[in-house]
């Protein structure tokens, strides 16, 4: 038996910008019971990071300490059912 066969995707990179502390992630295409995927860019040196609101349409991605100048880049893939 077959359990959690994946029938689409959605990926990209986003930048939580200077001085913030969580950013708003849009699929591109709805998908029906999400799951997310993120890894950081950066050595994040003990700043913690993690998703919530994770949706059909897209999910929030939160750090723990307010982005540098550079920001705080993240690699991300969201896989569901279609």
């Amino acid at each position: 038996m077959v359990f959690g066969l994946i029938t689409s995707q959605d990926y990209g990179t986003i930048v939580v910008i200077n001085a913030t502390t969580s950013m708003h992630v849009d699929f591109n295409q709805a998908l029906v019971n999400p799951k997310v995927s993120l890894s950081a860019r950066q050595n994040m040196a003990g700043v913690d990071y993690w998703t919530s609101s994770i949706t059909s349409t897209g999910f929030d991605v939160h750090v723990s300490t307010a982005a540098p100048p550079a920001g705080y880049g993240f690699d991300w893939i969201a896989r569901g059912d279609m």
